[in-house]
C-alpha cells in the first residue's frame, strides 16, 4: 500500500512547478548536456502542459499533481509504475493527458471529484469489500488520537491509533465514513473507490454557532433542542470590559435581565425569566458568580432557559442555567496575549431630581433637624448657622452655596482591566494560563478596589481536561454606596439642603475620634468622616477547580468521570467612631463600633456518566445515565463590640465596653442523585428529549427525602419538510414539559 507520507508530501510540493520552470530557464549548458529535464508548466484554465521524456510513470504522476488540484491515488504494488514514458502536450485536458500517460501501461484511471484513482485492468466492482487504510489529522497536521471512524449504514467502527492511523473494511467502494472526535466537527467522507484516505478534522470552534453546551456540559446541535437556549462567543466580552462579566450580558440574552449598578464593587443582579439561574463552570455546578470569572478566560456562554433545559441539574437548575466554558488553549505553538481595557467615568446618566431653592428644615423655617422644606434661599434671609472653620453658630445669610455638593464630593474614577495569558498547544494537548488585575477607583473618597484573578486550564489528547481558578478581591470601603438611607446620595443630594458647601467640611474632626465637625446632630454624618472613618473593608478569596476524564469503552460508548469544587473565604471588618449620628447597622450606638466576620463556603459536585451515541440509518440516539454527589458547607463566625468601644480610635474586640457578641453559624447539605437522558432523532428533522432525575436530600426527613422529576422536550425542523420562501431559510417548532421540585434550604 502506498504510504500516506508520500501522498502528503506530493500535496505540499504543488508549489514547485514554478521553481522547476525557473530552474529550466537558468539551466547551464552543462546541465543541458546531461540530458532533457522533465518539465510540467503551470496550468491555466484547468488544462495541463507536460513535457517529459523517458520519465518513470510515478514521476509523471507527481508532475501532474504539482500543477493541478488533483490527487492521484494508487497501490504501490501496481505493475509498470516504473515504466518510462514520453509525453509532449500543451494546454491539454486532464482526461487527454491521463490517456496519453497510461497508454500501453495496462493501467486504467477514474476521476472522482478531485481524486484520480489508478487501477489495473478493468475498474473494480463497486460491490466488492475494500480495506481502507488512512490517517486522521487536525488542521496543523497533528495526528488525532482516538478519533471514531464509522462506516455509515453498518455497525463497523474503529478508532485511530497514537499516530492517527486507522484500518477498516467497507462493504464497497461507494461506502461513506463518518469521522468524529470530541472538540472537532463531525465529518463524512465518501470512499469513492479509494483505499487510502487522509482526513483533516476542523476544530469545533469553526462550527461554534451550530453547537451549544447543554446540561452536564454535553455539546449538541441547537436545532435538535426542544427548549430555548442562547449562545454568546467569548470574544464579545473582550471588547469593552468592566469589573463584572454580567454587565456585558446586558441586552444580549432574550428573557434575561441584568440589573446593573454603577456603585463601587457592586455586582449586577442577574434574572432569567424572573428567577436566579444556576452558574455552571466547565460542566460543574458552582456557587460562584459571574464576577468571579475573568472575561478574557471565557470561550463561550450558553444560557439554558427554563426548568426543562436544566432538568438534569435538579432543583439547583430549576430556574435555568448559565453555562460558562473557559479557554483551554490558544493558537498552535507558544502564544502570549496581552489585553488591556480602561474606562473612565464621564458623568452620570441619571440622578434623583431635587430642589435647590429651599434650605433644610420644614414648615418654611430653617433648621438642620431633618427634611428640606425650609426657608427660601438667596433672598437675604439671615439665620444662625454653623461655621465649620470657627466651629461656632454665626448669623449669616441663607444662600445656596451647596447646590453642587454631590458633584463636588465626587472624585475621579476609573476601571482598568488588564490580562496577560500564556498558552502552549501541541500534538499531545494544550495548556493555557492567565493572570488579570482589575483596578477599580470608585467615585467616592477612599474607595479603591483591587481584583487579582488567576486561571489555568488544559486538555490532553488522552481525554483529560482540567481547570483551576483563583480570585482575590480587596475593597477599602464599600459603605455609603447605593441609593440607601446612609448613602452619599441620600445625604448630600436628597435630605440635606444646599445652604452649606460640603468642601468646607473636609476637616471632619472637631475632637479627633470622638466628635465630628458637622452642622447636624442627628440622622446624617459628615460625608468626609463617613468615607474615611465609617469603614466596611472586604477581603475575599475564592478558588475553584475541575477535572474531567473521558474513557472510550467502545467507539459508541464513553465513560466520563468529573469532579469539581469551589471554595470561598469572605472576610469583612466594620468600624465606626464615637459620635456618629447614623447608627443603624453600626451597632445601633453612637459610642463606637467594631465587628469582624469570617465566612467559609465549600461546595463539591462529582459525577459519573455513561454516554452512548448510536446512529442506525435515519435514526440517531444520544443517551446517558449518571450519578452525582453534591455537598455544601457554610461556616461563619461573627463577633462585634457591645455598647461601644472603650478607647476612642482603638478598633478591636478587646475594646468592647461589654463582652463582645459572638455569632457562630454552621450548615451542611448533601444531595445524592441518579439521572438519565435519551435524545432521539429521525432524519435530522424530528427530535425528542426525555430526562429523569431522582434526588435524595439530607435536608428532608429520612424516609421522605426522595423525589423524582421528569422532563420531555420535542422539536420539528419544519423548514426540512415545507418549502420555505426565499426570505426564510430555517423554521423550527418546539415544545417542552417538566416537573420541577425543590428540597429545603439550609
Amino acid at each position: 500500500m502506498k504510504k500516506y507520507d508520500d501522498l502528503t508530501c506530493r500535496t505540499w510540493r504543488r508549489v514547485w512547478p514554478v521553481l522547476l520552470s525557473l530552474l529550466d530557464l537558468v539551466a547551464t549548458p552543462a546541465m543541458q548536456a546531461a540530458g532533457p529535464t522533465p518539465v510540467a508548466q503551470v496550468a491555466h484554465d484547468g488544462t495541463v502542459s507536460l513535457h517529459v521524456s523517458n520519465t518513470p510513470l510515478k514521476r509523471v504522476f507527481s508532475l501532474i499533481e504539482k500543477q493541478t488540484s488533483y490527487m492521484i491515488a494508487y497501490n504501490s504494488n501496481l505493475p509498470n509504475l516504473d515504466k518510462k514514458v514520453t509525453v509532449e502536450v500543451t494546454n491539454a485536458s486532464i482526461n487527454s493527458v491521463m490517456q496519453r500517460v497510461l497508454n500501453g501501461s495496462g493501467l486504467k484511471y477514474k476521476i472522482s471529484g478531485r481524486q484520480i484513482m489508478i487501477f489495473e485492468g478493468e475498474k473494480p466492482e463497486a460491490s466488492s469489500p475494500v480495506k481502507i487504510h488512512g490517517r486522521v489529522l487536525d488542521e496543523k497536521n497533528v495526528p488525532v488520537i482516538g478519533a471514531t471512524v464509522k462506516v455509515l449504514g453498518t455497525n463497523r467502527v474503529t478508532i485511530s491509533d497514537l499516530d492517527g492511523y486507522f484500518d477498516i473494511e467497507v462493504p464497497n467502494r461507494n461506502s461513506k465514513l463518518r469521522f468524529s472526535f470530541i472538540g472537532y466537527a463531525q465529518q463524512e467522507v465518501a470512499v469513492a473507490g479509494r483505499s487510502n484516505i487522509i482526513v483533516t478534522m476542523q476544530d469545533e470552534s469553526v462550527k461554534l454557532k451550530e453547537l451549544v453546551v447543554t446540561a452536564l456540559g454535553m455539546k449538541r446541535s441547537e436545532k435538535a433542542l426542544g427548549y430555548a437556549t442562547q449562545k454568546i462567543a467569548g470574544e464579545q466580552f473582550e471588547k469593552v470590559k468592566g469589573v463584572n462579566v454580567a454587565t456585558s450580558l446586558t441586552g444580549r440574552i432574550a428573557g434575561m435581565t441584568i440589573f446593573n449598578s454603577s456603585e463601587f464593587m457592586e455586582a449586577p443582579t442577574v434574572s432569567l425569566r424572573g428567577e436566579t439561574p444556576l452558574l455552571v463552570l466547565d460542566g460543574v455546578p458552582t456557587n460562584l458568580t459571574l464576577a468571579d470569572i475573568n472575561s478574557d478566560d471565557i470561550e463561550s456562554i450558553d444560557v439554558l432557559k427554563g426548568a426543562t433545559a436544566s432538568a438534569l441539574y435538579g432543583s439547583r437548575g430549576g430556574s435555568g442555567a448559565i453555562m460558562v466554558t473557559t479557554k483551554k488553549s490558544g493558537q498552535e505553538g507558544f502564544t502570549v496575549e496581552v489585553n488591556s481595557s480602561n474606562m473612565f467615568n464621564c458623568g452620570t446618566l441619571a440622578l434623583p431630581k431635587v430642589q435647590h431653592s429651599y434650605s433644610s428644615g420644614y414648615g418654611g423655617k430653617y433648621n438642620t433637624d431633618d427634611e428640606v422644606w425650609g426657608d427660601k434661599l438667596d433672598i437675604g434671609r439671615v439665620y444662625a448657622q454653623y461655621n465649620p472653620y470657627t466651629h461656632q453658630m454665626e448669623e449669616r445669610e441663607l444662600v445656596s452655596a451647596g447646590r453642587n455638593n454631590f458633584k463636588n464630593f465626587l472624585q475621579f474614577s476609573m476601571v482598568s482591566n488588564n490580562t496577560v495569558s500564556v498558552s502552549q498547544r501541541g500534538k499531545n494537548g494544550s495548556v493555557r494560563s492567565s493572570v488579570s488585575f482589575i483596578y477599580d477607583k470608585g467615585q467616592y473618597p477612599n474607595q479603591t478596589g483591587k481584583v487579582l484573578q488567576y486561571n489555568i486550564g488544559g486538555e490532553m489528547k488522552v481525554n483529560i481536561t482540567a481547570t483551576m481558578g483563583f480570585n482575590k478581591q480587596l475593597a477599602s470601603n464599600t459603605s455609603g454606596t447605593g441609593y440607601t438611607d446612609q448613602g452619599y446620595i441620600y445625604n448630600l443630594l436628597v435630605w440635606t439642603g444646599p445652604e452649606y458647601d460640603v468642601r468646607d467640611y473636609r476637616d471632619y474632626w472637631l475632637v479627633k475620634d470622638t466628635q465630628q465637625n458637622w452642622n447636624r446632630k442627628s440622622w446624617y454624618d459628615n460625608p468626609w468622616m463617613s468615607a474615611y472613618e465609617k469603614i466596611n473593608r472586604e477581603d475575599n478569596t475564592k478558588t475553584n477547580g475541575m477535572l474531567t476524564i473521558n474513557y472510550h469503552i467502545m467507539p459508541w460508548l464513553t465513560a466520563i468521570v468529573r469532579g469539581g469544587y469551589d471554595y470561598t473565604n469572605l472576610s469583612t471588618k466594620r468600624r465606626a467612631p464615637i459620635g456618629i449620628n447614623a447608627t443603624r447597622n453600626w451597632g445601633n450606638t453612637n459610642k463606637g463600633y467594631y465587628a469582624e466576620k469570617t465566612e467559609e463556603v465549600f461546595t463539591t459536585n462529582d459525577d459519573f456518566i455513561l454516554n452512548a451515541n448510536v446512529t442506525a440509518g435515519d435514526f440517531s440516539i444520544d443517551a446517558l445515565a449518571g450519578a452525582s454527589i453534591y455537598y455544601y458547607r457554610d461556616k461563619s463566625l461573627e463577633a462585634a463590640t457591645k455598647n461601644g468601644i472603650s478607647i476612642p480610635g482603638f478598633y478591636s474586640l478587646k475594646a468592647s465596653v461589654e463582652s463582645p457578641t459572638v455569632t457562630p453559624y454552621l450548615a451542611n447539605k448533601k444531595v445524592n442523585s441518579i439521572y438519565g437522558k435519551a435524545s432521539l432523532g429521525y432524519k435530522s428533522t424530528y427530535y425528542m428529549d426525555l430526562t429523569g432525575r431522582n434526588d435524595w436530600s439530607s435536608t428532608l426527613p429520612s424516609g421522605s427525602n426522595s423525589y423524582f422529576y421528569p422532563s420531555v422536550g420535542a422539536s420539528v425542523i419544519l423548514s426540512n419538510i415545507i418549502k420555505m420562501p426565499n426570505w426564510l431559510n430555517f423554521l423550527k417548532l418546539r415544545g417542552s414539559w417538566t416537573v420541577s421540585k425543590k428540597d429545603l434550604n439550609i
